[in-house]
């Protein structure tokens, strides 16, 4: 919704109001010798010249552009709308796991001092007991198309590892914990080996889990479902 009020020296000032959902949707960047509004769920950067739109949903790559590129193009209130061509490509290639080591016992969860208490993060040690896989990944992956790694577990505690080094941990909620490829790409493509560790829950831990998400197992769980590559559909105007 728009509105154009008398300004000084003949000229005018133009309000817009925008709904919640497109307020944080809205930016504002240099493009084409001017800067520019831009209404897009994508994400968005510019060199000025180029924009380049990245999202996980190829519905998505849709921008408004405010001023329009010419006068008179304006089709969503003040915005011109440009749906940008998405290049075809593949699905990625799959992710060989492969089992190194059980789960041993559990370690013993106990609260700490904060208000409420929670679980204690668990030692280096504690994942001597953790199982484990091995994470290959494709040969032909492209980075720049498959950037992201998702992990879906059970368990008390992730992490994951580059060789001996430790580069992300989590405490399991019931999301999928995702690695982002491009920062260890020098590694990767020195063929580095990526493992996964978690850490086994056992029933009844005094976790804080989130509703609906709390294990209903009379076991320790400590299990690796699902391990995804990310694409993302990125395209340029």
């Amino acid at each position: 919704m728009g509105q154009t009020l008398p300004a000084s020296e003949g000229r005018q000032v133009q309000l817009v109001v925008l709904d919640d959902a497109d307020s944080l949707a809205l930016w504002r960047l240099p493009w084409r010798g001017r800067e520019r509004l831009f209404l897009t769920r994508a994400g968005l950067t510019s060199d000025g010249t180029t924009l380049t739109l990245t999202s996980e949903d190829p519905a998505d790559l849709v921008i408004g552009v405010f001023p329009p590129l010419t006068d008179g193009q304006a089709d969503d209130g003040i915005f011109q709308t440009l749906a940008l061509p998405v290049a075809a490509t593949a699905a990625p290639s799959l992710v060989t796991v492969t089992a190194i080591r059980k789960a041993g016992p559990p370690r013993e969860i106990v609260l700490g001092w904060t208000t409420p208490p929670v679980a204690v993060a668990p030692t280096a040690a504690d994942f001597a007991a953790a199982a484990a896989w091995r994470l290959d990944l494709p040969t032909d992956l492209d980075l720049a198309l498959t950037p992201r790694l998702r992990l879906h577990y059970r368990g008390d505690v992730a992490r994951v590892k580059l060789g001996e080094r430790l580069i992300l941990d989590d405490f399991s909620n019931g999301t999928a914990l995702e690695l982002d490829l491009r920062s260890h790409a020098d590694a990767l493509v020195a063929d580095t080996p990526l493992t996964v560790e978690i850490l086994p829950v056992p029933p009844g831990a005094p976790i804080l889990w989130p509703a609906g998400i709390k294990p209903d197992a009379d076991i320790p769980v400590a299990q690796l479902d699902l391990v995804e590559l990310v694409r993302i559909p990125t395209t340029q105007f």
